[in-house]
């Protein structure tokens, strides 16, 4: 079978994914580039993928190797890399995304957050909360975090894009995009080298060079994870989390009469909802594995979809329903093992931020147009509304 499954109106999981989980939840489909892979969709099976050391993301990262984007991964990014180099490489700049400094950041994130929400106020009663909010946000906190010029975004946010594209740009933008980023954060450390500043771009121009814990081009690559990473996924994820709130009355209410709800709410909806609009970045298997009812062989590729996974009948309790007090909840919309999302602590901080900021403030938010008329991304790995025009 042809994978990836087309894309499902706004946020619905195909049903294939749910068919192949229960009768064959390690399967083999056809990628668009490279030939035929392993889809993996049980939660189980998934969380073993995700840890095993003997699935490798560095032999992924190989031209031959299958995979859904016009072009592998580059060699040096984090997530291309195994350990030990990855452990090393992480160790680097995993410090500033302990659960202690992600909460010294809470209060500057709640400031910008009411920054932003009074210029909706001011130009009201409408705006679309992706380009006004969703967006700003977390571009505003990654670049205050890394001391990445704001007056940049929209440069690099062309390129971030092209960078995760599946079919949205031709394999020749993709890599045109991938070296003008790289080109744009060298020249960043190198400024930085020269004065530091307060920015994490300060500490991690001292860890490159001959003597450093990096190599260049490890060091510009983890910029570009870092600033990739933390703002698109997180932008997307909001915009997903208003969408599904403002399409569920009920549970937009629940959060503005208990914002208390609000922790287990983003945890919730980080499971419920399919950010990703196919599966992982492939790994392959450098040994022979037993994964499910299923032998992988050396030199297969493997591809989960945590958003399958995290609808596992055998893990979750009514998997499909959307409940902000389920006690239980071992998702892997973060990822697992040693790949888990590097800034799932800051990510997570943000949205309950922006959440509980938007039901107090704007307890009559809703759509200004129908649901089945908010346009959504395409040809990009990340799912979320291009636009999403609110009233209030």
């Amino acid at each position: 079978m042809k994978y990836p499954f087309p894309v499902q109106p706004g946020l619905d999981v195909d049903p294939q994914y749910e068919l192949f989980r229960r009768e064959c939840p390690v399967a083999r489909v056809e990628l668009p580039h490279g030939g035929p892979a392993w889809l993996v969709t049980g939660h189980p099976e998934t969380k073993l993928v995700l840890s095993d050391p003997r699935f490798s993301r560095a032999q992924a990262a190989l031209p031959a190797c299958p995979r859904f984007t016009p072009r592998p991964l580059p060699a040096e990014l984090l997530q291309s890399l195994d350990p030990p180099d990855h452990t090393r490489v992480r160790r680097v700049v995993a410090r500033e995304f302990t659960a202690h400094r992600v909460e010294r950041l809470r209060p500057a994130t709640e400031r910008l957050v009411d920054e932003l929400l009074d210029d909706l106020t001011e130009g009201g009663p409408g705006t679309d909360m992706v380009g006004t909010f969703a967006m700003p946000l977390p571009v505003r906190v990654i670049c205050d975090l890394l001391g990445v010029p704001y007056s940049d975004r929209e440069m690099f946010a062309t390129y971030s894009d092209a960078m995760l594209s599946t079919t949205a740009y031709t394999e020749q933008e993709v890599e045109l995009a991938t070296a003008e980023l790289q080109r744009y954060l060298a020249k960043l450390i190198e400024q930085q080298r020269r004065a530091p500043g307060a920015g994490l771009l300060g500490s991690l121009a001292q860890a490159g060079g001959p003597d450093g814990e990096l190599s260049e081009p490890e060091l510009v690559m983890l910029g570009v994870v870092i600033l990739v990473g933390g703002y698109e996924t997180t932008a997307c994820q909001l915009a997903n989390m208003l969408y599904t709130l403002l399409t569920r009355p009920d549970h937009f209410a629940a959060l503005r009469d208990d914002p208390e709800l609000i922790p287990g709410a983003v945890s919730e909806m980080v499971r419920f909802i399919p950010l990703g609009a196919a599966g992982s970045y492939p790994r392959v298997a450098t040994s022979e594995v037993t994964v499910g009812d299923v032998t992988i062989r050396a030199g297969d590729a493997v591809i989960t979809h945590a958003g399958a996974a995290n609808r596992d009948e055998r893990v979750f309790t009514n998997p499909h329903m959307l409940d902000f007090e389920r006690q239980d909840n071992p998702h892997l919309g973060f990822g697992h093992g040693p790949h888990l999302c590097l800034g799932s602590r800051l990510a997570t901080m943000e949205l309950q931020v922006a959440l509980r900021a938007v039901v107090r403030r704007f307890p009559t938010l809703r759509l200004a147009v129908p649901a089945d008329e908010v346009a959504w991304k395409a040809g990009i790995i990340l799912r979320g509304p291009v636009t999403l025009p609110v009233s209030w």
